[in-house]
């Protein structure tokens, strides 16, 4: 009788593939931890909302001594609100109001500029707070006025 002794081949294989699959958990966390942080390095710390996230300024309209802008969020959630920016014909600024309010995509939201009337050349600048790259801009025309 052989008294070679040993552990068996299929007790050897479910050890190995149990050892492998730890070793691969581990590794898989690690690397996770490091994409997430290079690519937040990649772009700048921006969200990766901001890629989808769109602003469309719909209308610029005269009120009595007020200029009110209708804008909507497209594409996803704007979370902290928008800055406006209401400039002249020769591009310098005339008014900056914030609007905190938060909108789910698709939402519409309104800016005030009290005080202030459009004027043909001026424009308007609304910008997102939470990705400040995103903006959209409304040039003023004749019949806005």
């Amino acid at each position: 009788m052989d008294m070679n002794k040993g552990i068996s081949p299929l007790i050897a294989a479910v050890v190995l593939i149990a050892f492998v699959v730890a070793v691969a958990g581990i590794a898989s966390t690690f690397f996770t931890d490091i994409t997430l942080e290079w690519s937040e390095q990649a772009r700048g710390g921006a969200p990766v909302e901001c890629a989808l996230m769109r602003i469309d300024v719909l209308s610029v309209a005269n009120q009595t001594d007020n200029v009110s802008v209708v804008y909507m969020s497209a594409g996803s959630d704007i979370y902290d609100g928008v800055s406006a920016t209401f400039y002249d014909g020769d591009n310098d600024v005339i008014a900056n109001e914030i609007n905190d309010t938060s909108l789910d995509a698709g939402e519409i939201g309104t800016v005030i500029f009290e005080d202030v009337s459009l004027e043909v050349g001026g424009r308007v600048e609304v910008t997102s707070r939470d990705c400040p790259g995103v903006s959209d801009a409304y040039s003023i025309e004749e019949e806005d006025l």
